[in-house]
């Protein structure tokens, strides 16, 4: 259960993927388009890192993992959980931009990426984030 959590609250390659860190876009800060009921802050923070590792910070946590992308696939894909922790199961997923907005397509740990964002049988789970800083 915390696995899943960890890796999905990043809505978001496969180990054989190169990694391809050219898509400096993702990188830095986002936000969750989700927000706290109560506060209308948002529920979680993203931080992706130009060293392949991601950051989510949640309710006064941080948990962290690792990530590889794709951006010359179409749609671009994303493989969160990739090393650095062995112990959290990989999910694949797919993103994209929409101006200052990051879509994420996610499917479940163990489950086949989804190869669309929106629509009946996706294969995954849709998060928006936005950016949060400007880029580093």
């Amino acid at each position: 259960m915390f696995a899943w959590f960890v890796a999905g609250s990043l809505v978001v390659g496969a180990p054989t993927l190169k990694d391809k860190s050219g898509d400096v876009d993702l990188y830095g800060e986002w936000y969750s388009s989700e927000v706290d009921l109560k506060t209308g802050a948002p529920l979680y923070r993203f931080r992706f890192n130009k060293d392949g590792t991601w950051q989510v910070f949640r309710d006064g946590k941080e948990f962290k993992g690792g990530f590889r992308i794709d951006p010359t696939a179409s749609p671009a894909e994303i493989d969160l959980n990739s090393p650095p922790d062995p112990r959290v199961p990989l999910v694949l997923g797919i993103y994209q931009f929409e101006g200052d907005r990051l879509a994420i397509s996610e499917a479940e740990p163990g489950k086949p990426r989804p190869t669309k964002f929106r629509g009946p049988d996706t294969g995954g789970s849709l998060r928006y984030m936005y950016r949060a800083k400007a880029k580093d």
